[in-house]
């Protein structure tokens, strides 16, 4: 029995998984490793930078990790372990990736395919290219990538050469002066210069980024597809323009819904901070869509000013709140709350420094979700049928700011980029979606839920015949593993 499980595991595809070192990126592709371990037998191995992969063990260290046939892996990053503002400066990180931690990771593979159960697909956050020059090398035939935005913001990079050409993009990726809104991307809306990914308000930094970018763009057509933590329905015509450009998308999302299909019944943590739970059992007690939940990710910086704003509009808003407060919000340091605010709202309010995001959101008790508008929350919101109140920070939760407001009109702006803070706004945002005026929002919010549970659903979803795809995609792979088989570029 046992020499027959052993080459039942043989047997099995071995997918390496690589994420940009940033919770963001990481979740997405931990939620696809625990699908594809769970419901399908894939063997994982997930790799993170040592920095990451500590602080993962050290989150869940109150009980296992729910990963059934995964392989955590930490590789140093070349940074110091205790420098916890690593992704602040992504030159800095990237630049030392580069040097430190790539050769350690061809290096694994290479020992890894010594053994009796070999790498056989690489599945890579799409913004890595330097992916594929190390599958080359190690003779992985393979590679998938998974961008861990929105397919809109996949096309304003893949799109950065047709940008170039007409002029709308300077070579550094800055801005003609009279400019102020970019036009003909396919599949795209009018987006204004301000929200462009690499627009972070430092030129250095926003030429490494452009540049970083426009290579990524170049390698593209590499991978044997792209996929998207998105579904067709929400992302249409961004999905068809790229089908037609011969581009390799496919939608496999809401990734969060997929945890109702793992065997297991776990929800993989894939959190840099300790979930604290008992925020649940507050909200057991609250009302239907009574509570304002806020969570500004892992990443967003606020300044006392900001944070006073919110907090005094949240307090004249009379509406209860659940608010998530990371030890680092305030640039590394904790929040500073406006004096009396915690002792005048605590008949109304819980805090904490990292709640289950997805379990929050789902509870019926949550009537609001003010947002930073990263792609994870974002599309966690839409899957939970949630409005939202967006603050976005930079990056690409501005291009997702203005599809909310203005594409999909399920939420309410809080605060805009490059305008004050105004706890009045705040008060008045507040209110309007909470009460019936905010109607129409929370009917559109609806509706996209519904559309997300059904892009997924495995009666005829579109979002889980990809995902179908991908998998019969890397069984190919792994029984004809130096083959490069591209899969199929049509939408189902």
């Amino acid at each position: 029995m046992e020499e027959e499980e052993e080459g039942e595991v043989m047997g099995r595809p071995h997918v390496l998984v690589f994420p940009f070192p940033a919770q963001g990126h990481i979740n997405p592709l931990i939620q696809l490793s625990q699908h594809l371990a769970s419901s399908h037998g894939f063997l994982i191995t997930f790799v993170n930078t040592e920095h990451n992969h500590d602080r993962i063990l050290s989150s869940n260290s109150s009980s296992p990790l729910p990963y059934p046939n995964i392989t955590m892996v930490g590789l140093p990053d070349g940074l110091p372990l205790d420098d916890h503002t690593r992704t602040a400066d992504l030159k800095k990180l990237m630049q030392s990736m580069e040097v430190h931690m790539l050769p350690l990771l061809e290096q694994l593979i290479l020992d890894i395919n010594q053994g009796d159960r070999p790498i056989t697909c690489i599945i890579v956050d799409a913004f890595c290219h330097w992916m594929h020059a190390i599958a080359e090398r190690t003779g992985i035939t393979s590679v998938i990538g998974l961008f861990p935005s929105s397919a809109a913001q996949f096309s304003l990079m893949y799109y950065i050469p047709l940008l170039l050409s007409t002029g709308q993009v300077k070579p550094d990726g800055s801005i003609p002066e009279s400019k102020e809104i970019i036009t003909s991307i396919p599949g795209l809306p009018d987006i204004s210069v301000t929200n462009l990914t690499w627009n972070l308000g430092n030129a250095e930094a926003n030429e490494y980024i452009f540049n970083h970018l426009r290579t990524n763009a170049k390698h593209v057509n590499k991978f044997d597809a792209i996929l998207f933590n998105s579904y067709d329905d929400l992302e249409h015509e961004a999905i068809n323009a790229l089908l037609e450009d011969n581009v390799r998308v496919k939608p496999i999302g809401p990734l969060v819904l997929l945890e109702s299909y793992i065997e297991e019944c776990n929800i993989a943590q894939s959190n840099l901070w300790e979930e604290e739970r008992e925020c649940l059992t507050w909200l057991d007690d609250k009302p239907q869509s009574s509570v304002v939940y806020i969570a500004f990710g892992s990443i967003a910086i606020f300044s006392i000013e900001e944070l006073h704003e919110l907090a005094l509009g949240l307090e004249a808003s009379e509406q209860a709140f659940l608010w998530v407060l990371r030890p680092d919000l305030m640039n590394g340091m904790p929040a500073n709350l406006p004096e009396g605010f915690i002792e005048r709202t605590k008949h109304r309010s819980f805090f904490t420094s990292w709640a289950p995001q997805p379990l929050v959101l789902s509870h019926p008790s949550i009537g609001a979700f003010v947002t930073h508008c990263g792609w994870n929350s974002t599309m966690e919101g839409i899957s939970m049928g949630v409005p939202m109140l967006t603050w976005p920070y930079y990056g690409d939760q501005r291009e997702n700011c203005q599809f909310i407001l203005e594409e999909w009109k399920n939420g309410l702006p809080l605060q805009t980029i490059g305008k004050p803070a105004d706890r009045k706004e705040v008060e008045k945002a507040i209110r309007f979606l909470m009460s019936d005026d905010g109607v129409l929002i929370k009917e559109r919010a609806a509706n996209l839920k519904e559309k997300a549970i059904y892009a997924i659903n495995k009666d005829g979803g579109a979002s889980f015949k990809n995902l179908q795809e991908v998998v019969k995609h890397i069984k190919s792979s792994s029984s004809h593993p130096t083959s490069n088989i591209i899969i199929s570029m049509s939408n189902t």
